[in-house]
């Protein structure tokens, strides 16, 4: 086997995710999934509220 038969044979992967990401900029994410998710986090970060949403959602033992 040559050695341009065994370059052929390999990928070459290289990491264009920083030119992706300068070349098209993240859309906002919309107000109401901020505030929504806000809310989502507030309530999980206390016990009370992890209890509301295991009781509103039917959840078992928080999972």
């Amino acid at each position: 086997m040559t050695t341009s038969e065994k370059s052929a044979d390999r990928l070459v992967h290289e990491d264009v995710g920083r030119a992706v990401y300068a070349a098209i900029p993240p859309c906002r994410v919309p107000l109401s999934k901020r505030v929504f998710w806000r809310i989502v986090l507030v309530l999980l970060s206390s016990a009370r509220g992890r209890a509301w949403i295991a009781a509103r959602y039917g959840t078992k033992n928080g999972g």
